[in-house]
């Protein structure tokens, strides 16, 4: 069991409405063009196993933040 405070970031489990453990692709690469603008930098994508993209994390367009493109 996950207790609070623990080091995990948890929603409060009175909120939680389903968990879902996935297979997914985890692709960490080199992005940018080496610019001021675009530097060079390292991201990660989330796949699914069909082949889409589910999630990627560029640290220097969102910061923290992450970009996610929902084929729905």
């Amino acid at each position: 069991m996950i207790e609070k405070g623990a080091g995990y970031n948890v929603c409060d489990p009175g909120k939680i409405t389903s968990v879902k453990i996935a297979k997914v692709i985890e692709i960490k690469a080199k992005k940018g063009m080496g610019t001021e603008e675009d530097p060079v930098r390292e991201i990660t994508q989330y796949w699914d196993l069909e082949g889409n993209l589910l999630i990627e994390k560029d640290p220097y367009l969102y910061g923290e933040q992450t970009y996610s493109e929902s084929k729905e």
